[in-house]
């Protein structure tokens, strides 16, 4: 259970011809008119009949291989039975491309929710079954209230992930000690306001952002860091550069949180947008992207990301790309003033 506590997972079960696939039949239609990715995971005691002998991915299987088939509408992955497919371990990889995951049978498994379906008044649920969510007869609305249940489950487990802030540190790296205005002593003074404008903000963020999440980090292998030093930072992914590196190390080092991401230049960077991208959040949305205006071009900070999106922006290769991801949301944020450092200090 305690695997199982934290994914969107909800079981169907009941006896045989209580009408568990007639529920799940009409039930994933409603959930995917809601934006959402379902997997269904069906339990045959009497084994299963997936390919006709002789056919090549049967011959293959039979082999010894994994088998993936696929045509232009459709793919079918075929596999062994190992140490790594308990239902546990098959559903917690699944969570990783699926917004919800069914399970059909199972009743003994210890499944965080369910939902137990009677053949007659008297099918109660067995004791190894616990205390299932729903236990409906067949003269109850049985769709509607499974619904319900499978969409509150899912916001309830999205709400109980991790909400970690990330600012992405760009620009140039800090100068040497060395670069000096060309007067001994004296630095340039154009340094001087870049550095100022960097620290500015980058504090600007932070108080932003801390109010929001269970933690910020620095992100990215830019300058400004040091005027943070109570803040950790995660190195960057190899083979990527600039911020997607940043943001692909924050996806990496916590896949099953969301991220709330901004930088320190950005006009969208304040509380009142961050509350905005978290507003919209709900399950089956990925990824939370902003614009000052119905307008105006999509920004790439501030951002509220799911940590399952390292993959699809490791494909994409950038940020910008993220605006065409099935999974995405663009909602209109209010701008914030820009942060504003003098420059004739002494």
């Amino acid at each position: 259970m305690t695997e199982l506590a934290a994914l969107p997972v909800v079981g169907v079960c009941g006896y045989s011809g209580s009408g568990k696939t007639t529920l799940l039949v009409h039930l994933v239609p409603l959930l995917r008119r809601q934006g959402l990715s379902v997997l269904v995971v069906k339990h045959d005691a009497h084994g299963l009949e997936v390919d006709r002998p002789g056919k090549d991915t049967a011959l293959l299987f039979a082999a010894g291989a994994e088998v993936l088939a696929r045509d232009a509408v459709q793919s079918f992955a075929r596999g062994h039975v190992g140490d790594d497919t308990s239902l546990a371990s098959l559903v917690s990889r699944a969570s990783a491309w699926h917004d919800v995951i069914l399970v059909e049978g199972h009743k003994d498994v210890a499944l965080p929710v369910k939902i137990w379906l009677r053949r007659t008044a008297n099918d109660a649920p067995p004791s190894s079954v616990g205390r299932p969510a729903l236990d409906l007869g067949r003269d109850e609305n049985r769709l509607e209230q499974a619904e319900r249940l499978v969409v509150a489950h899912l916001a309830a487990t999205q709400r109980r992930l991790p909400l970690l802030g990330g600012i992405v540190l760009g620009g140039a790296p800090t100068p040497a000690r060395g670069a000096r205005s060309g007067r001994p002593g004296v630095r340039a003074p154009g340094l001087r306001a870049e550095q100022r404008r960097l620290r500015f903000g980058l504090t600007a963020a932070v108080r932003a952002l801390a109010p929001l999440v269970e933690r910020v980090l620095l992100l990215g292998d830019g300058a400004g860091g040091r005027s943070q030093p109570g803040l950790a930072r995660l190195p960057t992914v190899s083979g990527h550069a600039g911020p997607v590196a940043a943001v692909l190390a924050a996806l990496r080092w916590q896949p099953r949180a969301r991220w709330l991401l901004l930088d320190c230049a950005s006009p969208l960077a304040s509380t009142a947008a961050l509350r905005c991208l978290l507003a919209a959040a709900r399950p089956g949305r990925w990824a939370i992207l902003a614009r000052a205006g119905a307008d105006a071009p999509v920004a790439p900070f501030p951002c509220l990301l799911d940590g399952r999106l390292a993959d699809p922006l490791e494909e994409l290769g950038g940020l910008d790309a993220l605006a065409t991801h099935v999974r995405a949301q663009i909602v209109v944020v209010p701008v914030g003033r820009p942060h504003r450092v003098r420059t004739n200090s002494r």
